[in-house]
């Protein structure tokens, strides 16, 4: 089968790979397929050709993984912030683990070597103490939206995490569950401050507009928080 690109397919994912992506084998012949688990049974569309391997994109799940559940967060199969929310955060570790000892058994050729079961954090949810969003003028528009029978506009002020593999495209954060609770709502009164006092966003396509990122962090300790803006200004002189 010659997998060409744009054609559909259904595909029994075998194993997990990275970033959230899983495989299945056609002919021999690797498949991968992002937001998809170990035991999915699903429909996809090639969206990538290469010599060994083909990418594709998922449409929709046939035949569920009996380790697949429903993600925390209703931004997880877009957003580039998390990849494996649609599976237990134990399975998770197994897959990673199992990665880790392919790359250390199979490419360092290292066999004898004693690879122990990965460690997980004590949390699952809220653990980081800095993240990075993004404002943007073109907002990434959901598989849902783009569904939708009447015109769904894509401008405006989008503020969030940049869609997988787009530079200029930023997701409209609705929830985060990676850093604190009290970083979504900084976030989120940056962008209502933003838009009532109509101060642009960063055009990545056009290299104007004024707000680019907003960096956050935090103390476990002291609880304080740590907010800073990134902004562009084209000074010419």
């Amino acid at each position: 089968m010659a997998l060409k690109k744009g054609e559909e397919v259904t595909l029994e994912i075998e194993s997990a790979a990275f970033r959230g992506k899983g495989v299945a084998k056609v002919d021999g012949l690797a498949v991968f397929v992002y937001g998809t688990a170990p035991g999915d049974v699903v429909k996809a569309r090639i969206i990538k050709k290469k010599k060994n391997y083909r990418e594709a994109k998922l449409l929709e799940v046939l035949e569920p993984s009996k380790d697949r559940i429903t993600p925390k967060c209703q931004h997880a199969n877009v957003c580039g912030g998390c990849s494996w929310q649609h599976v237990p955060y134990a399975k998770q570790l197994e897959y990673k683990g199992q990665q880790v000892a392919d790359h250390i058994r199979r490419l360092g050729g290292l066999t004898d070597t004693i690879i122990h079961p990965a460690m997980g954090s004590e949390s699952e949810f809220y653990y980081r103490n800095k993240m990075e969003y993004s404002f943007s003028n073109r907002r990434w528009l959901t598989q849902d939206e783009i569904n939708k029978d009447e015109f769904v506009d894509d401008s405006g002020f989008a503020a969030g995490m940049h869609a997988p593999g787009r530079f200029d495209k930023i997701l409209n954060l609705n929830e985060c569950h990676l850093q604190r609770k009290e970083s979504f709502e900084i976030l989120d009164f940056v962008r209502n401050y933003c838009i009532k006092h109509d101060i642009p966003p960063f055009d990545a396509m056009k290299h104007e507009g004024f707000m680019r990122h907003l960096m956050i962090r935090n103390s476990y300790h002291t609880d304080d928080f740590m907010v800073n803006l990134v902004t562009y200004q084209d000074d010419e002189e």
